[in-house]
């Protein structure tokens, strides 16, 4: 069995996934992201909260200074920024407490359940092999990854989110993407059906 561990060695890894197995269900591969590898899709955010909360911090400080209590305001402004700067090392904590798990029946992501404040309850999602036709791999130079299982687009009044769902950040992607194929694709569906899958 290929393991990755980043933040919790195997015995660990198997007793959070092992709450969600059915009877007679086994796994075939346990993994977690790599940390840096998540924490970097919040630089972005890290970039653009420098210049959010200094300017927050000057707006507060300056309107209390003229208008007193009025300068409060600005405070869920400094709030957000932080929240933004720290977004990485927010990740990093989730990557080091979530686990992936390819079993002989399907995928499954077991993470956290916020980011606001990264804790122990975990968020539970399968993938059974019929919802895996349309994986796709993206991969580094240094052979890590995303094996994505869905993309699911949201929208709102502000416009539209797009959410990667899968097994984000891993090492070796491509023999994680293997695994997964010759575990759930080749076995569960017709030949045909695969073949379309993969291309």
């Amino acid at each position: 069995m290929t393991t990755a561990t980043t933040g919790l060695n195997e015995i660990e890894m198997r007793r959070v996934i092992e709450r969600e197995l059915e009877s007679g269900e086994r796994v075939r591969w346990l993994g977690q992201p790599v940390p840096d590898k998540l924490a970097s899709t919040g630089r972005k955010f890290m970039l653009f909260a420098i210049p959010l909360t200094a300017f927050a911090v000057f707006w507060t400080a300056l309107v209390t200074w003229i208008a007193g209590l009025f300068g409060l305001f600005g405070l869920p402004f400094i709030g957000i920024g932080v929240f933004m700067f720290t977004y990485p090392q927010r990740l990093r904590q989730a990557a080091r407490k979530t686990v992936y798990a390819l079993t002989d029946k399907r995928a499954i992501v077991a993470a956290p359940t916020s980011l606001v404040r990264v804790s122990d309850a975990l968020h539970f999602e399968s993938y059974m092999p019929m919802e895996l036709r349309s994986l796709t791999r993206t991969e580094a130079a240094d052979g890590s990854g995303d094996l994505v299982f869905a993309i699911i687009t949201r929208r709102t009044n502000n416009g539209a989110t797009t959410t990667r769902k899968g097994f984000m950040g891993v090492a070796d992607v491509q023999q994680v993407e293997r695994t997964l194929r010759r575990e759930l694709l080749d076995v569960a569906l017709p030949p045909s059906t695969v073949s379309a899958a993969g291309m």
